[in-house]
């Protein structure tokens, strides 16, 4: 009797994936490439607005995660297929679920397969691409290593587990925490709290506002592009380069530490706020639009050179290595330094 319930204990398993290999169908779009058509999937998301998108590390794809006036999540997806045979191709299609779970923390999304696949080392691959519209009000966890994730809000938070895809997202009001390897990623419009990490890749940010803290952002081997922040940074970059420009900030902290990474930094405003840029081995060029009123520290190591520009200065210490001044009523305080061979340019608008 209780062999006779195990086997009949799978058979509702047995008969979702006979339905499901009955239903797929795919078609030829190139050389050793197929694609199933579109499939649509439609969930209730809970009251506390969450939603977690979690992918076996086995398969790739891409999903564009749009805003929209409803209370559910709408997905349409199809999937990719590269291999020589269309038999094996439909064998790829039908080994990829995509299903929503309602959990109480929230709704999940899952795309699994088996892990390893078929298509694990080797030359072919399957891929899942879609698109998910979500209420505007959602807060999005992505765990999805190997997916490209494009997102235009207006959402409330966004936050990944490390992976080694593209990342795209805007319109994010509360809170962004993203972690790369060897993907870049790109944000923009973006306020609250902002942490930004990736290695061998590159960080664009446009028009942002740290609320809280200074938004954190950390390359080790790519660049970091910021233009148009109002608020706190904190910087940190290796072997690539920096710059951030159109930056304000009132009552604030700007901190970048690089080390072999060109400094460039231009502020569109500073009120009664503190600025410090370290280097190891590069320079740094810091630009100021508005007239300036800080209290100022360069340093530089022997071979290295400061030069200031367009800023009256009260000279309070002038050394081979060191300049230290005040300009204006020395609301503000920069402090600059670079060890090793680099110069230091400050320049003002007088």
């Amino acid at each position: 009797m209780r062999l006779y319930f195990r086997v009949f204990s799978f058979l509702p398993f047995l008969l979702i994936v006979w339905q499901m290999s009955s239903a797929e169908e795919i078609i030829r779009q190139g050389r050793n490439r197929f694609a199933t058509h579109k499939t649509e999937l439609n969930e209730k998301i809970s009251e506390n607005r969450r939603i977690r998108i979690q992918s076996v590390e086995s398969l790739r794809g891409k999903l564009y995660i749009t805003s929209a006036d409803v209370d559910r999540a709408h997905l349409e997806y199809k999937k990719l297929l590269r291999t020589s045979e269309k038999a094996e191709a439909l064998n790829y299609a039908e080994l990829i679920q995509v299903t929503f779970r309602d959990t109480p923390s929230g709704l999940e999304l899952l795309f699994q397969t088996l892990n390893p696949s078929p298509w694990s080392r080797t030359d072919n691959s399957a891929t899942v691409e879609g698109e998910i519209s979500l209420p505007p009000d959602s807060h999005i966890e992505i765990d999805a290593k190997y997916f490209d994730i494009i997102i235009e809000g207006p959402f409330k938070t966004v936050s990944n587990t490390r992976s080694f895809g593209r990342l795209d997202v805007s319109g994010i009001t509360e809170k962004v925490e993203l972690t790369t390897s060897h993907g870049n990623i790109t944000v923009k419009n973006i306020r609250g709290v902002i942490s930004i990490e990736t290695e061998s890749a590159g960080i664009r940010a446009e028009n942002i506002r740290p609320l809280g803290k200074p938004a954190y952002f950390s390359n080790d081997n790519g660049d970091i592009i910021i233009s148009w922040c109002e608020g706190g940074l904190d910087i940190h970059s290796s072997y690539g380069k920096i710059r951030v420009d159109k930056a304000t900030l009132s009552g604030g902290r700007i901190n970048i530490e690089g080390n072999y990474t060109p400094i460039r930094l231009t502020l569109d405003n500073m009120d009664s706020s503190v600025i410090s840029v370290t280097n190891v081995n590069e320079d740094i060029d810091i630009n100021v639009s508005r007239p300036l009123s800080a209290s100022v520290n360069l340093q530089v190591d022997a071979d290295s050179e400061i030069h200031v520009e367009g800023i009256f200065v009260k000279p309070v210490a002038v050394e081979p290595r060191r300049v230290k001044f005040v300009t204006g009523s020395g609301d503000s305080q920069i402090s600059v330094k670079i060890s090793g061979i680099g110069d230091i340019t400050l320049k003002g608008g007088q």
